[in-house]
């Protein structure tokens, strides 16, 4: 899965892409060098903590955030590094083949 990091205009944030799917913004807070995201999704409230946490980088904040929509939105299939599908596994492990 590709992810794209775009600095946005105003020269205070990283705009953080996942198959060209916007997910938010690292912005950097200016008086303590430290970088926040704000996620353009729903973080349910077991993920909030992420939006306060303080990350030396924009990338290390980008890659927190895709963690995060990866483990809210993408099936468990999508997350796979194999080539098969957990139903094709499954189907083919019962045929008994």
């Amino acid at each position: 899965m590709k992810v794209t990091f775009k600095e946005n205009e105003d020269n205070k944030g990283t705009d953080v892409f996942l198959q060209n799917v916007f997910l938010g913004t690292a912005k950097i807070n200016v008086w303590n060098q430290k970088w926040n995201v704000l996620a353009s999704f729903y973080l349910p409230y077991n993920f909030a903590h992420v939006e306060k946490k303080n990350f030396f980088s924009a990338y290390e904040a980008g890659k927190e955030l895709v963690e995060v929509y990866k483990s809210l939105f993408l099936r468990e299939e999508e997350k796979q590094e194999f080539g098969i599908s957990l139903d094709e596994m499954l189907s083919y492990l019962s045929s008994g083949s």
